[in-house]
């Protein structure tokens, strides 16, 4: 397969449901994923995908039995989106509760993403580390077609994450009137063309960024799509600050967002695909549509402090 020209650019389900399948149909993966958490000699009691209780998701858990008792495998993916406040603490929790429920005897917490991603994670954080390169060199040691789609798929998304982390790094200088510009103009007209809802402003800095705004939104409210952070930000201004701090308490958003409040503005802050800016908009336009729809699913909360009292 041309990894220049992928067929797909994976995203984070697409990974969460790869390792699922092959939990549930390849012993031989289940054994070697569960072997890299310090799990031994386990049978497949039960996986499933998109685990939600009180404190957040895990995005694979899975039961395997062993010598030692009944042991869950908590699998968090990531390819480029920021770790959520508290994730991996959260993990532990969920897995403390499962065990004092007395539905396991003890658990382990994965965390799967591109090395260059691994890198700048604490190693205490997670039970272990596992990185896509070496899933990529698990499937391709399988030598069958189905296992080399499954390496491709892999290392797209981690040379995706790779270019992506490399170009914020780049001298501004270097960008300036090329890559970053040409990029953001096919980005605006592409987002335009299709997300009536949004007005985009021509924006040709620098910055790894876009600003928009949806049609309804007042003055000093508005959204940002961090190329870099990976991210959607409703940003929140003057007047709205004051109000968002309110209305958008811990325990009142889901798990997959976050608030980060700044000296004269409070950011709503939610994860999202690497967008590698060097590369063109018309190959990236599901990650691009991913963006979008991440930030409709902000919309309503601009709507519930516009609507607040006071």
């Amino acid at each position: 397969m041309n990894l220049a020209d992928p067929p797909f650019n994976a995203q984070e389900r697409d990974i969460d449901l790869m390792l699922l399948e092959e939990i549930h149909c390849e012993p031989a993966f289940l054994a070697w994923i569960a072997e890299q958490a310090g799990i031994s000699n386990g049978s497949l009691v039960q996986a499933r995908h998109n685990v939600y209780r009180g404190n957040g998701e895990t995005d694979v858990l899975v039961f395997v039995d062993t010598p030692k008792g009944r042991t869950a495998l908590m699998v968090e993916d990531k390819i480029g989106a920021e770790m959520q406040p508290r994730q991996a603490e959260r993990y532990r929790e969920r897995g403390d509760a499962l065990r004092a429920e007395g539905t396991i005897n003890s658990y382990r917490t994965l965390l799967c993403a591109p090395q260059g991603y691994l890198q700048g994670v604490p190693p205490s954080d997670w039970h272990a580390t596992l990185s896509f390169e070496a899933i990529a060199k698990w499937f391709e040691q399988q030598g069958n077609v189905r296992a080399r789609w499954r390496c491709d798929t892999l290392r797209r998304a981690e040379i995706r994450q790779h270019r992506s982390a490399a170009g914020t790094a780049k001298s501004p200088i270097m960008t300036a009137n090329s890559e970053v510009a040409k990029f953001k103009r096919d980005y605006r007209e592409y987002v335009i063309s299709k997300y009536k809802e949004f007005v985009l402003t021509i924006q040709l800095g620098i910055d790894k960024e876009y600003y928009f705004t949806e049609r309804q939104f007042p003055s000093y409210m508005r959204l940002k799509h961090s190329f870099s952070r990976y991210s959607v930000f409703l940003v929140f201004e003057k007047q709205w600050n004051k109000k968002a701090r309110v209305v958008l308490k811990d325990g009142f958003i889901p798990d997959t967002t976050w608030t980060e409040p700044h000296d004269s503005t409070l950011h709503l802050v939610t994860g999202t695909e690497p967008i590698d800016y060097t590369e063109s908009v018309d190959s990236q336009k599901d990650l691009i549509d991913t963006a979008m729809e991440a930030a409709r699913r902000l919309l309503p909360y601009a709507t519930m402090v516009q609507q607040a009292p006071g």
